[in-house]
């Protein structure tokens, strides 16, 4: 007993809450893991990036691509023991690095109409008071 009284309980059913989302967004890791091969099996013989290409490989290494229907539950597992080896990171990271290296980020909108919006709101703007001090200045 932690004698903690109602604070130690609250922090132990804390943590057993976060240990529960940790496992459920683990679980659910593994499971788009999966869906986003098994999505790739459908597009062969077309390539993805290599990054992709070689989580795709990890994943195979451990669960074979369904073409029936089978218990999926040791499959799940074996993915998510991926995810909690950090075998997909080891996989993934070299690649994050070397885009990482070679990529200056931009410095632009995302949108290419941003400006062309602001610029024509401004000149809108810009225009529309104009024209309101010239009407004022004959008056």
């Amino acid at each position: 007993m932690c004698g903690g009284g109602r604070m130690c309980c609250y922090t132990l059913n804390s943590s057993a809450n976060q240990l529960f989302s940790y496992c459920l967004y683990l679980l659910v890791l593994a499971i788009e893991l999966l869906a986003a091969c098994q999505g790739i099996e459908f597009l062969r013989p077309l390539r993805s990036t290599t990054p992709l290409e070689k989580v795709y490989d990890l994943v195979r290494s451990v669960v074979r691509p369904w073409i029936k229907d089978r218990f999926m539950a040791p499959d799940i597992e074996a993915t998510q023991r991926l995810l909690v080896d950090q075998k997909v990171w080891e996989v993934a990271k070299p690649y994050i690095e070397k885009y990482r290296s070679e990529h200056i980020p931009e410095s632009r909108p995302i949108s290419p109409t941003a400006f062309s919006l602001s610029a024509s709101k401004s000149a809108s703007y810009h225009h529309h008071h104009h024209s309101d001090s010239e009407e004022h200045d004959e008056l």
